[in-house]
């Protein structure tokens, strides 16, 4: 099983140039600085592939989707990593979602 180690805590670098496009009338908590609200959401899978496959199934059967969306915010990884993550998803994780 592969599981990749994401910092707690980690800064996503873009937070601050979203809140200037967003203008005076933002409100501070529409963009979490962190990873964190997004995992406790639900709209965040992180985790071994048993995890997101498990995290991908819960959501196919409550909610039934016609299509899932990969967005990867590169933040401070090397590209490397996050064309390995990509590659995982793609061999290990998706082949049970299509059909």
């Amino acid at each position: 099983m592969t599981k990749v180690q994401i910092p707690k805590k980690l800064q996503f670098p873009n937070s601050e140039l979203q809140r200037a496009r967003l203008g005076p009338k933002f409100h501070p908590q529409m963009i979490p600085d962190t990873i964190e609200p997004y995992i406790e959401s639900g709209t965040a899978f992180v985790g071994t592939v048993d995890d997101i496959r498990r995290k991908m199934s819960a959501v196919q059967t409550q909610m039934n989707p016609e299509y899932f969306l990969w967005l990867c915010d590169q933040g401070y990884l090397p590209l490397h990593q996050v064309k390995k993550q990509l590659e995982l998803f793609g061999r290990k994780v998706m082949p049970e979602f299509i059909g």
